[in-house]
């Protein structure tokens, strides 16, 4: 069995410092190095939370709109709630968090196994994992056993981080990488998803991503993506050209075992 993701690039022709801020369900982030482009995006995606030996991810899948009223919200919900394909794809990125979590916690508990983040636009499959760690590990060891998350890798991580080297022609950059901040025995980082690259009087390089199983519909997927870019386009506050720069599939194989 195996699964594909659709990672898309658009552009905007249009016209100092690092900024995390945590809102409703979402994290805003900002960073501007010297001489280079802004590194700007609205993030649902935490990839830990930690103060003390506390600690916490959020295990983030499959997308849908918002219904334009209640009840149309309401049937999106259930409809997402009991899709197999977002299943699978939401089951897969659950427990390899919770394998990550295992690998540096005493004991890790999940809130609820599945559950419906509503943000303005759009509602993802969600569910938070909780744990204790053994010791208070940097940031640094937190960090390199929770990035990347296989919802932007891949499931089997090597084989997902060779697959995309091999397939994908364009460089990720700061894409998809971790955001936030830390000090003071507490640390906040979130995946740098639903983001871009933005260079005065050179417009902006706009990035999303979905996930592809056999269950897909190509059509879906691109939706998907559509939907995800128009969300960021709100985000860097940009007129979006609908100028397709650059598909690439990537391959990253799944297990039986984890998609059961």
């Amino acid at each position: 069995m195996f699964q594909l993701g659709l990672q898309r690039i658009i552009s905007d022709q249009t016209s100092n410092g690092f900024n995390v801020i945590k809102g409703d369900n979402a994290y805003q982030y900002f960073l501007q190095p010297p001489n280079a482009p802004a590194f700007s995006g609205n993030t649902p995606e935490q990839l830990f939370h930690r103060k003390g030996l506390h600690i916490t991810s959020d295990a983030l899948a499959a997308t849908r709109a918002r219904g334009v009223s209640l009840e149309l919200d309401h049937q999106i919900e259930l409809y997402l709630l009991t899709s197999l394909k977002d299943d699978i794809e939401f089951t897969i990125v659950r427990e390899t968090i919770r394998r990550k979590l295992e690998a540096i916690c005493e004991k890790v508990t999940i809130d609820s196994t599945k559950m419906v983040r509503k943000l303005l636009r759009i509602q993802h499959l969600f569910a938070q994992l909780t744990g204790r760690l053994r010791s208070e590990e940097d940031e640094f060891e937190i960090l390199s056993s929770l990035h990347p998350s296989p919802a932007v890798c891949g499931f089997p991580t090597e084989e997902a981080q060779l697959l995309i080297a091999e397939t994908e022609v364009f460089d990720r950059g700061m894409y998809a990488g971790p955001v936030g901040w830390f000090g003071g025995g507490e640390s906040d980082f979130a995946v740098g998803i639903r983001s871009a690259l933005v260079e005065q009087e050179l417009g902006a390089l706009i990035y999303a991503g979905t996930g592809i199983d056999e269950g897909s519909n190509p059509y879906l997927e691109w939706d998907e993506l559509e939907l995800k870019t128009s969300k960021e386009c709100l985000s860097v506050n940009a007129y979006i050209h609908r100028k397709r720069l650059l598909a690439s599939l990537l391959f990253y194989f799944i297990s039986d075992s984890v998609a059961k």
